[in-house]
């Protein structure tokens, strides 16, 4: 299913890290007990990114979005 407000968090968030090599990310957090379809959720404001169709979370997992601009 499509998440609903409370679904995802923003679990952890590495902004301007200190260490040069390191890449700034998103990390996102299904809280729900549900499969989510994040078939064209967007971020935007810092990092613009859209999920591809058919990108699932499973229930209690995250997955990291990479912010890659600055490369």
């Amino acid at each position: 299913r499509q998440p609903v407000p409370g679904d995802l968090v923003i679990s952890e968030l590495n902004y301007h890290p200190p260490d040069l090599d390191d890449y700034e990310y998103v990390e996102i957090y299904n809280a729900s007990t549900n499969l989510l379809d994040l078939t064209n959720v967007r971020l935007a404001d810092g990092i613009d990114f859209t999920f591809p169709t058919g990108f699932r979370l499973a229930p209690h997992t995250r997955t990291a979005v990479l912010n890659l601009a600055g490369e």
